[in-house]
């Protein structure tokens, strides 16, 4: 689209505007918020709007070309605006690059999933068009993109302002160990909203990962669900499967 448009002038800064310009962008930007429209692409307006509207602060750039609105211009952009939009800005940006096929980490979908929703420092998301790249954000924030072979086959979904995470049962799955060791309580947890060990027991059998399976059967014992631990533990017997039970809360 960018392609398109009339060369400026002059380098530097763009053209005065006339008061009926600005106005105008301020308009389209306030209609584009009411539809619930939080973030825009520099593609997305005529160059000198989108100069005019960063000089007077409507738009605040959070990557080079990725912007969120910021309706409050009359004064700084707060940290705290910024937690109202990140949600949003990770949604749009990941939506983007990856055409929906696009989740958190298990580690980061996990944490969702028992209710933990503060802003991270760091978000990790997979995606199969990913190329392992880490992009700075706002306020110290980053943004890790990870290639992933897992399309998801229905195993992730949309949670608040659309940001996409792996199931319950996938993030507890496929956590690694060393993460689980550093963070029993967020697993423990996680595993305490699994009301049905057959929504475990599915996607463990169809990859064959006897050894999560072990892993996650001695973590319900150690919690105290020991008919649940021994069921996964005869199932996976049952289908001709070596089983291995680890405490995942020990390091020995």
């Amino acid at each position: 689209m960018t392609g398109m448009e009339q060369k400026p002038r002059s380098h530097g800064t763009p053209p005065r505007a006339k008061p009926m310009a600005i106005e105008a962008d301020i308009a389209t930007i306030k209609a584009l918020h009411q539809q619930g429209v939080r973030c825009m692409h520099t593609a997305q307006l005529n160059k000198y709007a989108r100069q005019r509207l960063v000089q007077h602060n409507y738009l605040i750039e959070v990557i080079k070309g990725w912007y969120v609105i910021h309706l409050d211009h009359y004064r700084e952009f707060t940290e705290e605006d910024w937690h109202h939009v990140y949600e949003h800005f990770v949604s749009f940006y990941c939506n983007q690059f990856f055409a929906g096929e696009w989740h958190l980490s298990q580690e980061c979908s996990l944490l969702r999933h028992i209710g933990e929703l503060d802003v991270p420092e760091h978000l990790t998301v997979h995606a199969p068009l990913a190329t392992n790249t880490s992009r700075e954000l706002l306020f110290g924030c980053q943004l890790h993109t990870m290639r992933t072979t897992f399309s998801g086959n229905g195993h992730y979904l949309p949670t608040r302002n659309g940001i996409q995470v792996m199931s319950l049962a996938q993030s507890i799955i496929r956590v690694p160990p060393a993460w689980v060791l550093e963070h029993q309580a967020a697993y423990k947890k996680a595993l305490s909203l699994i009301t049905n060990v057959d929504d475990l027991l599915e996607p463990l059998l169809d990859a064959n990962r006897t050894t999560v399976a072990g892993r996650i059967a001695s973590a319900l014992r150690q919690t105290g669900r020991k008919q649940e631990a021994k069921m996964i533990r005869n199932t996976v017997r049952q289908s001709n499967l070596r089983f291995r039970g680890t405490n995942p809360f020990s390091s020995k």
